[in-house]
C-alpha cells in the first residue's frame, strides 16, 4: 500500500490520512468520511476506502496472530 496515494481527490485525502483515522478508531467508510471528509463529496472513492479498510483490518489481524504466536512460543520455553 502506497501511503502517499491520494484516495479522495475531492477532499485531498491520502491513504496515510485514512490509516491515521483508522488507527484512531474510525473503522467504517462512513466513520472515515466523518473523520477525513473522504467519500463525502462525489462518493466515487468509497469503494477504494472500503478496500483500504479491508487491507488495514487484515494487517491488524495478522499482527495480532503473530503476537499471540510469539507469546505462546516464548512461554513454551519457560520453566514453570
Amino acid at each position: 500500500m502506497d501511503l502517499n496515494e491520494t484516495i479522495c481527490f475531492c477532499a485531498d485525502v491520502t491513504a496515510v490520512d485514512i490509516k491515521k483515522a483508522y488507527d484512531e478508531g474510525h473503522t467504517t467508510v462512513d466513520a472515515i468520511g466523518e473523520a477525513t471528509e473522504a467519500g463525502t463529496h462525489c462518493g466515487g472513492c468509497q469503494d477504494r476506502i472500503a478496500e483500504l479498510l479491508e487491507d488495514l483490518q487484515n494487517n491488524s489481524r495478522q499482527v495480532k496472530a503473530l503476537a499471540a504466536h510469539s507469546s505462546r512460543t516464548h512461554l513454551i520455553g519457560m520453566e514453570i
